[in-house]
């Protein structure tokens, strides 16, 4: 970089204001193995630019070999997160309504861990695909090493959902939410990382904030908003998640039609479940409103 570029302060050249070297696209710090980066603005600048450069590459790079340690170390921090939240979770008592809310709470951790990482990552990646435009290519048929990555998180933690729910909170995994609805994500990220079309996904992870606010009602009652709920799960997961299907359907460069089978499916279970809310606590919000007026 040259003085002024990017905004970035100048300094006096030298080793220590060299560009950080790279190592498989992923910048590395200076000076000796393991040693933090040191030195003036521009270097440590330098190296997050490259950084958020290389995560945004598309077409993604990410070797077969990156992809099976980028799902270990997922792994590693899912079941850290599970680890502390068993932590914090045990029942002060043995009494059979303590074990209950201790395993009820427990089922959900990983959930809200998930719904909140994702409600995040998928309100910037949105912003930054809106930015960059979405007309002139097919968003959902595109990737790039940050979604790689997020899909690769996300088939992680269902599998892992799924299989210690199988020891830990069984009564918890329900049929639908649960075995149809991992089962049928974990195959959605395969077949997303087998064709590099992975921006579309972590488009719609902003889909998850209903989730995430599902799981913090769950895991303590005082926090749970059956009205937040909702009317964040239909303007997301059925208003949004519709014009996106309206997207990949009218956009001029043709959608993949596996996702569009997707589309379809997740369209249906969303519709299904908003209609259960709404018989079940949509009647009842609306309720006091109309006594009101009458």
């Amino acid at each position: 970089l040259h003085k002024g570029q990017a905004g970035l302060p100048s300094c006096a050249p030298g080793p220590r204001c060299a560009v950080p070297p790279v190592q498989g696209g992923i910048p590395l710090p200076l000076g000796r193995p393991g040693a933090p980066l040191r030195g003036c603005p521009r270097t440590t600048a330098a190296a997050a630019m490259a950084f958020v450069e290389y995560m945004l590459q598309s077409p993604p790079t990410v070797e077969p070999e990156a992809l099976v340690k980028w799902g270990v170390g997922c792994a590693v921090v899912d079941l850290v997160v599970f680890a502390v939240a068993y932590a914090l979770t045990r029942p002060r008592d043995g009494s059979p309504a303590a074990r209950k809310v201790a395993r009820t709470r427990l089922a959900w951790s990983l959930t809200f861990f998930s719904a909140a990482l994702t409600t995040v990552i998928g309100t910037m990646y949105l912003k930054y695909r809106l930015d960059t435009g979405v007309w002139e290519h097919n968003v959902i048929m595109m990737g790039d090493n940050l979604s790689v990555l997020v899909c690769v998180f996300f088939l992680v933690l269902n599998a892992l959902d799924l299989a210690l729910g199988c020891i830990f909170y069984f009564e918890h995994l329900d049929p639908l939410s649960s075995w149809v609805h991992h089962t049928l994500y974990i195959t959605l990220m395969l077949y997303c990382l087998k064709i590099n079309a992975t921006s579309g996904f972590v488009l719609f992870t902003i889909e998850e904030y209903p989730t995430y606010v599902l799981a913090l009602g769950r895991m303590d009652k005082s926090l749970r908003s059956d009205a937040v709920f909702g009317l964040s799960f239909g303007a997301l997961r059925i208003l949004l998640h519709f014009a996106g299907a309206v997207y990949s359907f009218t956009h001029p460069q043709p959608t993949d039609k596996g996702l569009i089978v997707f589309l379809i499916l997740t369209c249906a279970m969303h519709g299904h479940w908003f209609s259960t809310w709404v018989r079940k606590y949509g009647m009842k919000l609306a309720a006091p409103s109309k006594a009101k007026r009458a």
